[in-house]
């Protein structure tokens, strides 16, 4: 059996929800400083002398790509889905 097909399907999905990890890790790190992050604008989160604001915002806003990468990691995933099952017919 080949694995290319489930390294099809992992990858697809792994591209589908990176935006979504993006803004769960954006969350998390505003959460843990005690900064509010939006994506409307860039609140100020001073760790040290380095602002982290704008990070964390761009990566907040991020997870609107995920309209584009869901959709195009699904088809990742049914296209492995259907090689898989053919392999597995032969």
């Amino acid at each position: 059996m080949s694995k290319y097909p489930l390294v099809l399907i992992a990858a697809s999905l792994i591209f589908a929800v990176l935006p979504l990890l993006s803004v769960l890790l954006a969350n998390l790190i505003g959460n843990l400083l005690g900064c509010q992050v939006n994506e409307g604008f860039a609140n100020s989160c001073q760790v040290g002398s380095f602002e982290l604001g704008g990070i964390l915002a761009w990566m907040f806003t991020a997870g609107w790509y995920i309209f584009f990468t869901l959709p195009i990691g699904l088809v990742g995933v049914g296209g492995g889905s259907i090689w898989l099952i053919m392999l597995n017919q032969k």
